[in-house]
């Protein structure tokens, strides 16, 4: 019997009809106990770099934690779907250890759904034994070469997420699946290297500080023990000499992924209970050797400050082939070796390390959801840059940005990513720094990775923390604000003056152009080094199409009144934004310790 699913390049959506499937908005999310696995992966397979083939046994242990029975279960095979010729072929399904019929397994494209002879009931454990063989096609290349990096990503047969009464099934998405514990042993041909997630359970032996065979016992046990009854089909290869083996235990990922190369450096740091490693080849070593490592801590450090503790043990760091908008894999972070200034590998680090904090997520039912954690983590990297840089860490993000645009032009669904996680969810998040203020800003984004490490959170889930640790309602306009139904554009126009007993009476009126608004920032401009603040909040606002005049006092007479002067609102036409156009000799600019100006949000 042996199912086959090929997946060709661009976006894969497959549509089950069934109603666990339906694409209704979800009830509130229900957080299981971190501690208690809801999937062990027991992976054994033999990697072929030569042909970009993986071929193995998994065994599955599924723990539902879920309130309903199961009769059941869908599987990613979605062999990087975002490339062609990636395929992958179901040789055989055992469940409890009896083989399933071609009637109880079906293959849609990237989807299998398994029909399950026994029910799986609340809090029972279904084990399953998939024998499978993945061929993974290449990133750039049309074949691979020693002098290259391969990464294996969704390689294996990947249970469905289950929440809230549903299967979340759709295979766009880039990063998806529960979080599990993964048990996996890898064989290779001793003239390559593999980069991983993961704890690295034999590297003593591996790396030739034990002699080949100590302790070797423990290791195999992890993918030998299992719960089958006799009869099933097995997979035990054996390990000849010129063969090397891994074998690596990552906990409470999304996914397990790997890099071959011919060869890899590796340098290591450690702090505070979390191993970083770093794997790099000639080509990258005279740039990264060393410097990887120490600016890892120094981002983490950084991070620290505002995310809270680290949420990784084990993290590798590799220098991999291309250059994408999506760098990380849980522990594995795979940066473009092609870099060669430092100022842009800080950078790619720094958004590599960001994504570790946030979890993956699925598309609600507007669609924020699917890249929001996206926009917050280029938001966390932006703020980093710039609290240790200044403005010049702010031209870093806009210097990769571009690099990240050259190889996005040509496709429709990558514009509109790089529009969503560049600069609209950023610039949303940055709103509420300056309505919320940093220190409650740190304290919901702290939260919310403290409550939706294991879970599919969306946009919403978000702001129901800002809303609560705030508490103060974000009203309805913000919220369709960041839903991306309304635009915000407020002008400023016919600023008068006239002498007061306390200095100047100011007037001047702010108009709608938009359909929202939001509590705005107003400077009263005295001089290039000198301007007086204000916010106008919600209920002062004019709506939609309106105009309202406003007054000051001031003690010095001001040049201009500008709205949002420091930029924090993606304003989309900024030219409304003075209330005449100052003299060419004056020349304001926002201060550099703030944040800098959101651009391109059209």
């Amino acid at each position: 019997m042996r199912w086959r699913s090929f997946v060709g390049a661009g976006l894969v959506i497959v549509t089950i009809a069934s109603s666990t499937l339906s694409q209704s908005p979800a009830p509130e999310h229900r957080i299981n106990p971190p501690h208690v696995p809801k999937i062990t992966y027991k992976i054994r397979a033999d990697v072929v770099p030569e042909s970009l083939l993986v071929r193995g046994q998994m065994e599955l242990e599924y723990h539902n934690l879920s309130d309903d029975t199961l009769s059941e279960a869908y599987f990613y095979l979605d062999m990087n779907a975002h490339r062609p010729l990636g395929y992958c072929l179901i040789d055989s399904i055992l469940y409890y250890g009896a083989p399933l019929s071609e009637d109880e397994v079906a293959v849609d494209k990237s989807l299998m759904k398994v029909s399950l002879p026994v029910k799986l009931t609340p809090q029972a454990t279904g084990f399953f034994l998939i024998a499978f063989e993945s061929g993974v096609a290449p990133l750039h290349l049309p074949s691979f070469d020693k002098r290259d990096h391969i990464e294996f990503s969704n390689w294996y047969p990947c249970v469905c997420p289950y929440q809230d009464g549903r299967w979340y099934s759709d295979s766009s998405l880039s990063r998806t699946g529960e979080y599990a514990l993964y048990n996996v042993a890898l064989r290779i041909d001793s003239s390559y290297s593999i980069a991983h997630s993961g704890r690295l359970l034999n590297e003593k032996e591996l790396y030739g500080l034990l002699p080949r065979g100590t302790d070797d016992t423990m290791y195999i046990d992890i993918v030998n023990k299992h719960s089958f009854t006799p009869g099933g089909v097995r997979y035990h290869p054996e390990f000849p000499s010129g063969y090397k083996r891994y074998f690596i235990r990552a906990q409470n990922a999304t996914g397990f992924s790997f890099v071959v190369g011919p060869e890899f450096s590796r340098d290591r740091s450690y702090r505070n209970g979390l191993t970083i490693e770093v794997c790099y080849d000639k080509k990258a070593q005279k740039i990264w050797e060393g410097f990887v490592a120490r600016s890892s801590v120094d981002l983490i450090k950084q991070y620290e400050k505002w995310l809270g503790k680290f949420p990784r043990k084990n993290l590798t760091i590799v220098a991999g082939e291309g250059l994408s908008g999506n760098h990380s894999s849980e522990q594995l972070i795979i940066l473009p070796s092609q870099i060669r200034d430092t100022s842009l590998l800080y950078t790619a680090l720094a958004i590599g390390l960001a994504s570790c904090w946030f979890s993956p997520t699925l598309p609600d039912s507007n669609g924020v959801g699917q890249w929001f954690d996206e926009g917050l983590t280029y938001y966390a990297a932006i703020r980093v840059l710039y609290d240790c840089f200044g403005a010049a860490g702010y031209e870093m993000i806009r210097q990769y940005e571009k690099e990240v645009s050259k190889l996005s032009n040509c496709k429709k669904w990558s514009r509109q990513f790089m529009k969503k996680v560049f600069h609209e969810i950023p610039s949303h998040i940055h709103a509420l720094s300056f309505i919320l203020g940093d220190k409650i800003l740190f304290n919901v984004l702290q939260e919310y990775v403290k409550l939706f490490r294991y879970e599919f959170p969306g946009a919403s889930d978000f702001y129901a923390i800002v809303e609560k640790s705030s508490g103060m309602s974000l009203s309805t306009n913000f919220n369709e604000w960041v839903a991306g139904y309304s635009v915000f554009d407020l002008g400023v126009s016919t600023m008068k003056t006239k002498p007061a007993d306390d200095g100047y009476d100011v007037s001047y009126k702010v108009s709608n152009h938009g359909s929202i608004a939001i509590p705005v920032e107003i400077g009263y401009v005295i001089s290039t080094t000198d301007t007086v603040y204000d916010t106008l909040q919600y209920d002062q606002l004019p709506g939609r199409s309106a105009s309202s005049i406003f007054h000051k006092t001031i003690s010095t007479r001001p040049k201009a009144v500008v709205l949002d002067p420091n930029h924090y609102l993606p304003d989309i036409d900024r030219s409304n934004n003075y209330s005449f156009t100052l003299p060419v000799r004056f020349r304001y600019r926002p201060p550099e310790t703030l944040f800098p100006p959101f651009e391109n949000l059209r």
